[in-house]
């Protein structure tokens, strides 16, 4: 009897024996499913850049074969200008810091640049001691070209609006103006022993200047039509001088206050 438990105890160390190493291998296994079927880019590497393992995520972002790559350095990958972003990073490792979310950019195989968000970890042997690093790299493309459509986008209306304000200030400017001559012609027209070619002209500036304004008035809907897309401009001929007779006509009040101004200062 007691021969049969002896048996049955080394059948059960023998068989928790064969289990545990093959629980490991296979967790290894899974593991490495999990690697090469990620859409990440996850390579490992030596404290002096040399590529030690490269997954068919790294493959298909930036270009390279494991065959191809992996004994290389990490260079190669690095654009000339960033190199010393490497150096620091290997600094970071050997201290022992992890690095997360670092936005840079990297070389393909075809001399493409590819904008990753890059995650590393020092990667330690059974005693602690750090001895090589793990990169994470995902492939931001589509979100920096959101953001930079975003920052397009953001740049045409600050254009728009700047364009907006400087059209109001001119629309002001050129509201403003005929209102000198309607002025003008009312002072004409409450002169004492004005005559009747006085009140006819002044009755004339006061209805072209009105109607001047209501044209400016319907350019400004116009406008919002254009912008909306519901209006199609089309040229046509101007007289120009008609277009000359308004502008000397806004001009008078200004010409006749300065005349007045020089008389004085010449009688002075």
């Amino acid at each position: 009897m007691k021969s049969d438990e002896h048996t049955d105890t080394l059948r059960s160390r023998a068989s928790v024996a064969r289990i545990g190493p093959w629980d490991d291998a296979l967790r290894l296994m899974q593991l490495a499913a999990i690697v090469e079927s990620s859409d990440d880019a996850i390579v490992s590497k030596t404290l002096d850049g040399r590529i030690l393992s490269w997954n068919n995520g790294a493959t298909r972002i930036f270009g390279y074969t494991p065959e191809e790559i992996v004994g290389q350095s990490i260079t190669v990958i690095i654009p000339p200008e960033l190199r010393e972003e490497e150096q620091a990073i290997l600094r970071n490792l050997k201290a022992g810091n992890r690095i997360d979310h670092f936005d840079t950019v990297r070389l393909a195989k075809d001399g493409r640049r590819v904008p990753i968000s890059l995650t590393i970890s020092p990667i330690r042997d059974s005693t602690g001691n750090i001895v090589g690093a793990s990169k994470i790299a995902r492939d931001i493309s589509d979100r920096k070209q959101a953001e930079l459509l975003l920052r397009e986008r953001e740049d045409a209306m600050r254009d728009a609006d700047r364009r907006k304000d400087e059209f109001l200030a001119v629309l002001a400017h050129e509201l403003r103006n005929p209102l000198a001559p309607i002025r003008y012609a009312l002072a004409i027209a409450r002169l004492p022993g004005r005559s009747n070619e006085q009140e006819r002209q002044a009755q004339q500036i006061i209805e072209r200047q009105v109607s001047h304004m209501s044209r400016l008035l319907d350019d400004l809907l116009d406008v919002s039509r254009i912008t909306r897309g519901t209006l199609a401009l089309r040229k046509t001929r101007t007289e120009l001088m008609a277009v000359l007779a308004i502008a000397i006509e806004a001009a008078q009040p200004i010409r006749r206050k300065k005349s007045r101004a020089h008389g004085r200062a010449a009688r002075e």
